[in-house]
This record gives C-alpha cells, sequence and structure tokens, in this order.
C-alpha cells in the first residue's frame, strides 16, 4: 500500500458540528471574507 492509499485509509468522515454563537476575533472576519472571495 503507498502512502497515499494508507493517508485515505485512515481517513475520517466529517461529520458537521452544531457550534454556540460567539463573536469573530478582530480582523478575522476580513480574513474570513477574503477567503471566501477567493472560492469564486
Amino acid at each position: 500500500m503507498n502512502p497515499y492509499e494508507k493517508l485515505m485509509a485512515r481517513k475520517r468522515k466529517w461529520t458537521p458540528v452544531q457550534t454556540t454563537a460567539g463573536t469573530c476575533k478582530a480582523g478575522a472576519e476580513e480574513a474570513i471574507h477574503r477567503a471566501l472571495a477567493l472560492r469564486h
């Protein structure tokens, strides 16, 4: 088994988790907007 297959074999399924509402740290909101803009 090559390293990629080994990594994929142990990869766990992603499950979304409910989070509690909070506030962004200073400057984090701008970074989030830039990251989301790169997706388009």
